[in-house]
C-alpha cells in the first residue's frame, strides 16, 4: 500500500510540521499552509500552535490527544496503556492517523522531560497504517523499526548532544479523515 507524500515538501522548508499535515492530509504543502498562520515567522511549532492549526483547518474533526508519560514515568500507572510494553505501545502509535510530536532525548531532558527549553528538540511525524512519515526523511513512509534504525546512525548529526527519541504528544484524527 502506497501512501502520499506531497510533491512540493520543499515550500515548507525546515518545518517538518507543516510537511508532516500535509502529508497526512493527503494535500500539498501549499493546500495547508493557510492553516499555519505564523508559518514564516518561525520554524517550529508547540502542541499549541497545532491546535490552532487544526482548528483552523477543520474545527469539528473529533481529533483526539493524548499526552505520552515521560521516561522517567514509563511503565507507572499514569497514562493510557501504562501496562504494556513499549515497542507494542510504538505499534499501536503508528497505526493510527495521527501527528506525532518527538522528543529527542538528552540533557535537556534529564531532569525535566516536560521543560520548556526541551522544545527546542522536537520534531513532528506524521503515522498511518503501521507507517510513518519523517519530512527529514521525505523520500517514503516507513515501518517504525526501519525509521527507528536509521535515526540511530542519523541523529549525533541531526541533534547533537541527543541519546535517543521519545513520543512526547499525540493527535489522533478519525480514520479517513484527510481523504
Amino acid at each position: 500500500m502506497e501512501f502520499y507524500i506531497p510533491t512540493d515538501l520543499a515550500m515548507a522548508g525546515n518545518n517538518a510540521w507543516v510537511a508532516a499535515v500535509a502529508a497526512l492530509a493527503e494535500r500539498e504543502v501549499g493546500a495547508v499552509l493557510p492553516c499555519f498562520k505564523d508559518f514564516e515567522l518561525r520554524e517550529w511549532t508547540d502542541v499549541r500552535g497545532m491546535k490552532q492549526a487544526m482548528a483552523s483547518a477543520a474545527p469539528k474533526m473529533g481529533v483526539r490527544e493524548f499526552m505520552w508519560p515521560s521516561p522517567h514515568e514509563f511503565g507507572k500507572p499514569k497514562g493510557l496503556n501504562w501496562w504494556m510494553p513499549l515497542e507494542a505501545q510504538i505499534q499501536e502509535m503508528v497505526a493510527a492517523d495521527s501527528l506525532v510530536l518527538v522528543q529527542w532525548l538528552g540533557p535537556w531532558t534529564a531532569r525535566d522531560f516536560r521543560a520548556p527549553r526541551a522544545l527546542k528538540y522536537t520534531h513532528w511525524i506524521a503515522t498511518r497504517g503501521g507507517r510513518l512519515f519523517d519530512p527529514r526523511r521525505p523520500k517514503r513512509w516507513r515501518g517504525p523499526v526501519a525509521w527507528d534504525e536509521k535515526l540511530r546512525y542519523a541523529l549525533p548529526d541531526l541533534v547533537a548532544g541527543s541519546t535517543g527519541w521519545w513520543p512526547k504528544h499525540q493527535f489522533i484524527f478519525p480514520r479517513g479523515w484527510g481523504k
